[in-house]
């Protein structure tokens, strides 16, 4: 098949490369089209999986257990931005233990409830420290941490309701029948978010290009923008499977420039003068 020869040609075969220059604009790019919308959708197979078994786990679990979380004697009722609660205050609301275990936060390190509940006092900084919490909710007000610093996020005034158990979960057994609809979805998102995230290499091989023909430049080879650009179509191929393998084991390889230098030595051992000459 031809489509699968052009990838194994386009890592290293000169002579390969050499007829490219031979073939117009189009066979290169539809060649490019056809290998991204085939790794795109091979990634959306691989991908989905994990993300569909994800989301049960959310939609079936996670959920429900962050509504037997939230005390059965608590309610929250916010009119024109202000807090009221039908509790004793301060209100601590625990982290359970088993969710303690699991934090590897340094922001929740010495953190021993998720939630303190204060509408009676003015926020104050000491006394937030000493509640041992991730957040505050005063009157008008929800304090946080967020980056190693302190977030306060005033409540909008034109924000009315009220919230307790029940009302959550009657509000997740509304919409969780809905959540059939998402599971098909989730494999056309991931394949359109993987083929956008290939596509932009086209904007990349702008910049690609111009390194390309800078290097034919210097080996004192005669090739035009357009035609690097062509080449380079070509040449990204093995540096988008070179990703895509680090990405699936979890490789972490970043390194600044490193795809263009990869780009520039599979085009430094594919082109060479006598194979740009053989066409001018």
């Amino acid at each position: 098949m031809e489509f699968l020869n052009n990838i194994y040609k386009s890592i290293y075969s000169p002579t390969f490369y050499r007829e490219i220059l031979q073939k117009p604009f189009s066979y290169s790019m539809k060649n490019f089209w056809l290998f991204i919308l085939i790794l795109a959708l091979l990634g959306s197979i691989f991908l989905s999986f994990g993300a569909i078994s994800n989301f049960k786990n959310i939609v079936d679990n996670f959920v429900p257990e962050i509504i037997n979380f939230y005390p059965q004697d608590l309610q929250i009722t916010i009119k024109s931005g202000e807090v009221e609660t039908n509790v004793q205050e301060p209100y601590f609301i625990n982290i359970p233990k088993e969710v303690k275990d699991d934090i590897k936060n340094q922001e929740m390190t010495g953190i021993e409830n998720f939630l303190v509940i204060n509408t009676k006092e003015e926020f104050n900084l000491e006394r937030f420290q000493s509640y041992k919490t991730f957040a505050l909710l005063t009157k008008n007000s929800l304090i946080s941490y967020k980056d190693n610093g302190i977030n306060i996020q005033v409540i909008d005034k034109n924000i009315n309701f009220i919230i307790n158990k029940d009302v959550i979960n009657n509000f997740y057994q509304k919409i969780k029948p809905f959540s059939r609809f998402i599971y098909p979805a989730i494999p056309v998102l991931i394949y359109l978010g993987v083929l956008f995230i290939m596509s932009s290499k086209l904007i990349y091989l702008f910049f690609g290009a111009l390194a390309i023909w800078i290097l034919a430049s210097i080996k004192g080879l005669k090739i035009k923008y357009w035609k690097a650009y062509q080449l380079s179509l070509h040449l990204i191929v093995p540096i988008i499977l070179i990703e895509s393998i680090a990405f699936v084991f979890k490789i972490d390889i970043w390194i600044p420039f490193l795809p263009t230098a990869i780009l520039v030595i599979f085009a430094s051992l594919n082109i060479n003068k006598n194979n740009i000459e053989k066409n001018q």
